[in-house]
């Protein structure tokens, strides 16, 4: 039969939706979340690497890790091999409301390879938690000026850095 193409006006709306009354901001700058998969395209073990640097230079810091998937018993098992990182380190789970973790966070982490749309993103940006990303240009809610710093893919040490400036930052006008 003949082929069914959708109507070329035809926009996805967005999925994350909200209620009115939005997110109650808390402000806690050493406290970094990180959401997705975890699986290797949203590269979680890039978040233990670069938290690795932040602990370092800021021992009080602390790592929310909301996710599943297939590579959680790696990481468990990277973050349990470090006992620096095992005390700073929380796996939260899969969540369906993150606006409690978010409402709690200073700096958000992204640090996928590749996304269509992030949604981990923009929710943080929605809560207006600055965000410190792997770049990937294609898309318009990492582009400068949008609530976010993007450093190369894969560059720890300058995603390390940004984290880090962000919590001095906070901390200097909080």
């Amino acid at each position: 039969g003949p082929r069914r193409h959708a109507p070329r006006d035809m926009r996805l709306g967005d999925p994350v939706q909200y209620g009115p009354d939005g997110f109650e901001r808390r402000d806690w700058p050493k406290r970094v979340v990180w959401m997705g998969r975890f699986v290797e395209l949203k590269q979680p073990d890039m978040a233990l690497r670069i938290f690795e640097r932040v602990l370092a230079r800021h021992p009080d810091a602390e790592l929310v890790l909301l996710g599943d998937g297939e590579n959680e018993g790696a990481l468990r098992d990277y973050v349990s091999a470090r006992p620096a990182l095992a005390r700073a380190v929380r796996f939260e789970g899969f969540q369906n409301d993150v606006r409690p973790y978010l409402e709690q966070a200073g700096v958000g982490l992204g640090t996928s390879r590749f996304e269509g749309y992030c949604h981990a993103v923009v929710e943080m940006k929605m809560a207006s938690i600055p965000v410190v990303a792997f770049d990937l240009p294609w898309l318009d809610t990492l582009k400068d000026g949008s609530g976010a710093v993007t450093v190369p893919q894969g560059d720890v040490v300058a995603a390390a850095d940004a984290v880090c400036r962000f919590q001095c930052l906070r901390r200097r006008f909080s």
